[in-house]
């Protein structure tokens, strides 16, 4: 079984917000010991931020969270590389992004690096490359960035550590109340507007952003656990031992074998998301193009020849593909097209049926 592993800045802090070297330790025990059970293991990582203000806590800067990610990233993979040494394991580092996935011929580039690490049995350690990143650059939180691995490396399994024992019902910080939820079979607009929208002071991601890596990985029939990371053996918890505890998100049917285009397409999307509406979704389902009537509104930023996700008005998903126009692009068409006098003018389709995965 292919895994990947991501943990979280919270699973990584002990006490005063410190980096805690002794759960790198318990996270590299458990990865050593799935890896002599035949599993093949990527470690998607957080922390270099929280270890770089640890390093130089007073740091008066704009950029200050480069700075921290620059004195933090080598602080980090040389913890992981020495605790590595006691399992007899080797690790390697893999700064990415967001281009190293949009581009297909980086992308290609990473797949088979990654490939090749793990054929050496190498534990690969991504992490998004928060030193030169900017916000077109950026993936957006680690855990997309796991779930986009896990379909780029066609994973069997996402495994998020989280700083909870899983989804629930509501905050369990500040509602007694909440019940962990066990089983979720689809993630639906419903389920994304209960999470709440909370991120951490280091890390980038919530719970929201989690159960939408969850809904990621699914589309490419991946399953996903969240589970507590902060407790002891967690990962020798849910593979080793039967462990009924956390969240299971279960993946949706998908063909037996993908192409690459396929799995390259629903890799490499973006932030951005094209609304249509219910004709055009069957068009789609069909085999056809999207065309430009059928779009009703977009969300997000995104450039021409980038991936989008394509979702019905109720927020089912439909397709992920390649754009023909920006979204200021489509945004201009749709405000003339409330104009009857204007026609919008489109030559292309907003997406071909080849450059599109269908759902």
């Amino acid at each position: 079984m292919r895994l990947v592993i991501k943990v979280g800045t919270n699973v990584l802090l002990g006490s005063k917000n410190q980096i805690n070297l002794k759960k790198i330790q318990e996270i590299l025990k458990d990865i050593s010991l799935l890896c002599v059970r035949g599993h093949e293991v990527i470690l998607v990582s957080s922390g270099a931020i929280a270890y770089g203000q640890q390093v130089l806590p007073k740091l008066d800067s704009l950029h200050k969270k480069q700075a921290w990610a620059a004195l933090g990233q080598p602080a980090l993979i040389h913890a992981y590389g020495a605790k590595a040494k006691l399992f007899k394991m080797l690790v390697a580092q893999c700064l990415v992004l967001k281009d190293d996935f949009t581009e297909r011929e980086r992308y290609e580039n990473f797949v088979h690096t990654v490939e090749s690490l793990l054929a050496a049995n190498i534990l690969p350690i991504i992490n998004e490359n928060d030193v030169v990143a900017m916000s077109d650059l950026t993936v957006g939180d680690n855990d997309l960035l796991a779930a986009i691995v896990a379909v780029a490396l066609n994973a069997d399994r996402l495994v998020i550590l989280t700083n909870q024992k899983g989804l629930f019902t509501s905050n369990p910080d500040l509602n007694s109340d909440a019940k962990l939820i066990k089983i979720v079979e689809n993630v639906d607009a419903a389920l994304e507007k209960m999470i709440s929208s909370e991120t951490s002071s280091l890390g980038r991601g919530g719970m929201l952003s989690k159960i939408r890596a969850a809904k990621h990985a699914a589309h490419a029939g991946i399953t996903t656990v969240f589970t507590d990371g902060r407790e002891k053996n967690a990962l020798a918890g849910v593979f080793l031992k039967g462990s009924k505890t956390g969240t299971l998100f279960q993946p949706y049917p998908i063909e037996k074998n993908w192409a690459k285009q396929k799995r390259w397409l629903v890799a490499a999307k973006g932030l951005g998301q094209l609304v249509i509406d219910e004709g055009a979704a069957k068009a789609l389902r069909k085999g056809s193009s999207l065309l430009f009537p059928g779009v009703a509104w977009l969300k997000g930023q995104f450039g021409k020849g980038e991936v989008v996700e394509v979702i019905t008005k109720s927020g089912v998903g439909v397709a992920y593909g390649k754009v023909n126009y920006s979204a200021g692009e489509i945004q201009d068409f749709l405000r003339r097209k409330k104009d009857s006098s204007i026609k919008p003018g489109l030559e292309k389709e907003v997406i071909h049926r080849d450059h599109m995965a269908v759902l």
